[in-house]
């Protein structure tokens, strides 16, 4: 690559993080301002130099955002385009599933959300290990992903397939403890971020537009929907065998204290 090809790059670079750092800005300057009346006018911080921090934390939010959807933008949708449609040469079905299940796998398994959640569900409930949860809902997201490609590849009705995984989900809750019910149907939106979206999006995109017998975005768009289904099943195939190990008596619940804000840079941070 030459010279003037990085410039070029650059410059598209920069281009896009103007645009995404208005529009970051734009999103979530109301939330600014509820923070700011609530911290300032209602309830003031007693300590005068938290609100420096807060000043520094949403600038750093913005910031972190916009560059991290410039990249998003420029890199990595043009790259999960061009792997999904270099799979279709393999020309073997097993390899697109079985991609289709690591690269779910390894994108749920980078999801900031999912780490954050899985530290606060262990806070609460010891009994279940962060790691296991997030594997445990990132395993559910992979293997959805390759559900969902080879129904790309046999073109199945999608309404028919959506209708018969959520009659699976509900009659499955029925036999999961209450505490993993609701768990379950956060942690399916914790794993569907900022990361895993735009990577799953862009593999779907590419594969779909070679295989599928539809438009490609309607097919794509359907990956994330039917992903959303995996961690709610694996989560509560998990919540079944703890319930089995414990007998059916699992140790209480404690209370969470959500603490200071040194607590929220421990999760954040560890």
């Amino acid at each position: 690559m030459g010279k003037g090809e990085i410039k070029n790059e650059f410059i598209i670079f920069l281009n896009s993080f103007k645009n995404t750092l208005k529009e970051v800005f734009i999103s979530s300057i109301s939330l600014a301002a509820i923070i700011v009346i609530v911290c300032v006018f209602i309830a003031p911080l007693e300590n005068k130099a938290d609100n420096i921090k807060l000043l520094v934390g949403y600038a750093s939010v913005v910031l972190g955002q916009a560059l991290f959807l410039a990249g998003l933008n420029i890199s990595i949708l043009p790259v999960g385009k061009l792997v999904g449609g270099s799979l279709i040469r393999l020309n073997k079905a097993i390899f697109i599933i079985l991609f289709g299940v690591v690269f779910g796998f390894l994108a749920t398994a980078a999801e900031p959300a999912l780490t954050v959640l899985a530290k606060q569900t262990n806070m609460i409930m010891p009994i279940i290990n962060e790691k296991v949860f997030i594997w445990t809902m990132s395993l559910g997201i992979g293997v959805m992903v390759g559900f969902s490609l080879y129904r790309i590849m046999k073109d199945y009705s999608i309404k028919v397939v959506f209708a018969v995984l959520y009659i699976i989900t509900f009659i499955t809750i029925l036999f999961v403890p209450d505490e993993f019910v609701g768990l379950a149907f956060d942690g399916s939106g914790a794993t569907t971020g900022d990361i895993s979206v735009p990577f799953i999006l862009a593999l779907g995109l590419g594969i779909a537009a070679t295989m599928s017998k539809h438009q490609s975005n309607e097919d794509s768009f359907g990956i994330i929907g039917l992903a959303s289904v995996g961690p709610i099943l694996s989560l509560a195939l998990y919540g079944i065998i703890l319930n089995a190990r414990y007998q059916g008596m699992l140790p209480a619940e404690q209370v969470y204290d959500p603490g200071t804000i040194g607590l929220l840079n421990e999760i954040i941070m560890n």
